[in-house]
């Protein structure tokens, strides 16, 4: 059982938490991925990650090159249809 100033620190560290989400979700790119994975900080990351690290340059539109970053998103998805999902909504990031 937890009393009072234990419950304190955890709410604390939860708010702390949530604030650092906020944070890390500072631009569009961010918010579509994580809100689009049932916003899933450490995996939004992740395939943010993978996403610009993977990328070639001028890749819209290049069936090899998009192959590539869908290559990465399976890594990490381990999921064809969840890939194709996410990589719709990257497609859809001017900043990717």
């Amino acid at each position: 059982m937890l009393d009072a100033s234990e419950g304190l620190v955890q709410v604390e560290n939860m708010c702390n938490s949530s604030r650092t989400m906020h944070e890390q979700m500072d631009t569009p790119r961010h918010r579509a991925i994580y809100n689009n994975l049932e916003q899933n900080v450490a995996l939004e990351i992740h395939i943010d990650d993978e996403g610009k690290t993977t990328r070639p340059d001028s890749w819209r539109e290049v069936q090899t090159k998009e192959q590539v970053i869908k290559a990465a998103l399976h890594g990490v998805l381990q999921d064809v249809t969840e890939v194709e999902r996410i990589f719709q909504i990257i497609t859809q990031q001017p900043e990717y």
